[in-house]
């Protein structure tokens, strides 16, 4: 939902870069099996309104048979009223594990994720200009391997998210404070390496 107000911000992007680093580090010192693939991504719940289906790539690293990581991009669009809107997220989420059998577990993580946000106003002349800001995830799921190398997964993530817009045209600029809290269900396989 926006609102008007002071411009606003997590100043998260030092931690999610610190975050990148301490994964690459971790891969560079070597690790297990490592998991990779797409997902199919259903915006709803929080401030999405009538999202449209989108895609997703992760990779999925243990650090040990508790906890892992995941690196991810998702992207997918919204239409918000008049605004059609676009959000493409770079996550890095810690998981722990919990083993249901041999070949399943349940998952919940947090972490932080870097949004990439484009709005339009349909058939209008006036201009939308969002920031690009951090954000906060929680994360729930199951994951089943099947076949030895495959691994299925599907999962809920509440992103919490506050940006800042500039709305311009027909001779007026305004700064607009908002945020844009979202929910997203990833169903998705991964390849084991």
């Amino acid at each position: 939902m926006i609102e008007t107000g002071e411009t606003r911000g997590f100043g998260m992007k030092k931690y999610f870069v610190v975050m990148i680093i301490a994964l690459v580090g971790t891969v560079a010192l070597g690790t297990n099996q490592i998991e990779v693939g797409t997902s199919v991504i259903f915006p709803s719940g929080g401030d999405v309104e009538n999202g449209d289906i989108g895609f997703g790539i992760q990779g999925v690293m243990p650090l040990n048979e508790t906890f892992d990581m995941e690196l991810s991009i998702s992207k997918f669009g919204d239409s918000l009223g008049i605004t059609e809107m676009s959000l493409t997220q770079f996550g890095a989420t810690l998981r722990w594990n919990h083993s249901i059998s041999d070949l399943s577990k349940f998952y919940v993580g947090a972490g932080l994720n870097f949004n990439q946000l484009k709005a339009e106003i349909i058939n209008s002349d006036i201009n939308v200009q969002m920031e690009n800001v951090a954000g906060c995830h929680g994360v729930i799921g199951l994951e089943k391997v099947v076949k030895d190398k495959w691994v299925l997964f599907l999962d809920y993530r509440y992103t919490k998210l506050e940006t800042t817009a500039v709305v311009s045209g027909g001779g007026m600029s305004e700064v607009v404070d908002g945020t844009y809290d979202h929910a997203i269900v990833r169903a998705g396989v991964n390849l084991l390496f």
